[in-house]
Parts: structure tokens; sequence; C-alpha cells
């Protein structure tokens, strides 16, 4: 006589290779974000509210796109990046600001968060002009890019291309610049370069500038300028 256990099937032991049985287990995430803070303040020390925060991967240059991407009444800010490495910070006050625009270069983050603690923005004039085609038309979208004769370090000032005429106006603090007009990566002109626009006490109007024959290249290259700096055209 059989026991009531042996009468029931005998159950199949299975067995699931490792590797198929690891689709089976939640990944853990690797992913991280971190704060980049700061307050931002004009050089009187008053506060500078609604300032438009702007963050550049220093390797790619490509401008991240940001969820909150304003100071607020108190000048302070906070913007996440979604990944460890280094950072550019560009800081743009809001229209009919006396002050110039900033930046912070550099910034690395690892495994925290960063505070930069205070963007200073210098007290500037206001200085623009006009850029020309080799036809004396007007160039649009072409870059400004401004570079410190005394340092040699280039200044993020504008984000702004000239318009549909040509036309441009930056504020710019007192010193010496050298300013190179960028065209359109592919357009027929080459790049343009004032090498010393000194900037005083009292705005300045009327700049008139012609882009030479050529063309610049997608990829750019390093060429020395008439101040004897190099830039990336």
């Amino acid at each position: 006589m059989h026991r009531p256990s042996e009468l029931l099937p005998r159950a199949r032991a299975h067995t699931i290779p490792l590797a198929l049985a690891l689709l089976f287990v939640p990944a853990l995430s690797t992913a991280a974000s971190f704060n980049i803070t700061g307050t931002v303040r004009t050089a009187l020390g008053t506060a500078v509210a609604n300032a438009d925060i702007d963050v550049i991967d220093a390797c790619s240059g490509v401008n991240l796109f940001l969820a909150t991407d304003h100071s607020a009444a108190d000048g302070t800010f906070q913007v996440t990046v979604n990944a460890a490495g280094t950072y550019d910070l560009h800081v743009v006050p809001p229209a009919g600001n006396t002050f110039a625009a900033g930046d912070v270069h550099d910034i690395v983050i690892v495994n925290a968060s960063v505070s930069v603690g205070t963007v200073t923005l210098a007290t500037a004039r206001l200085v623009s002009g006009t850029v020309r085609t080799p036809a004396l038309a007007g160039a649009a979208n072409v870059d400004l890019k401004f570079t410190s004769t005394s340092t040699g370090d280039r200044v993020f000032l504008t984000k702004t291309l000239t318009n549909a005429l040509g036309q441009w106006s930056v504020r710019v603090p007192p010193g010496t610049w050298e300013l190179d007009f960028r065209p359109p990566a592919g357009s027929p002109w080459a790049d343009r370069v004032r090498p010393s626009l000194v900037v005083g006490a009292s705005d300045i109007s009327g700049l008139l500038d012609t882009l030479k024959p050529g063309s610049r290249s997608p990829a750019g290259s390093w060429t020395a300028t008439a101040s004897g700096f190099a830039t990336w055209t």
C-alpha cells in the first residue's frame, strides 16, 4: 500500500542560469544630482533678483537645460546638474539693469553639491554698434566674444547675437577689450577682430565693423589675433 504522499507527483527541481536570473533583479540606479548654489549681487552689494542663470558643460560646451534658472528676490539661486563634472556658470542680469553679466569658471563637482559664493556683477557701460558683411549689408546672428587685454582672459558678457540688421548692444565693464565678431559656422564670411576697444566712464555707440571674406570651419581652430592672444575661430 502506498502512503498518500507517495501518490502525489513529485515536483521536479528547476534551475535558472545566473545570467537569466539577473534580468529579473531591479537595477541599482547610478544616477545622481548635485546643486550649484550662490548669490548674485552688484558691485554695490545690492541683491540682483531674476538674473538668468546658465550652466555650461566645460567639456562639451553644451548649455544645460535647467528647471529653475533665475535668482530669487534676495539674489540667491540654486540650479541642479545630473552628473559629476566640470561646469561654467553664466549670470545675465535682467533687462534694464546697468551692470554687466558675470561668470564663474571651472566649477568641479565630484560627489557633492557646490556653493560658488557671491557672483558680483560689475558696473558697466552700454556699448553698441553694427556688424556688416563684406558687401556692407547687416550681418545677422554674429556672436560676440570679449577678451580682457590686460589678463588675456575671455569674459562672458552676453549670449545675444546681432539682430537682422547686424546691430548689437552689450553692457561692458570699463577696461580695454579685444572684441571678436564670429559669424555663424558655414557662412561665407570670416571673423573680424577689434583689437583694442577702450571702455571708460561713458557709453559708446556707433561702432562699425565689417566681416572679412572667407568662411569659418565648423570645427574651428586657434589663430593669433592682433593683440597677440590666441583666439578660437
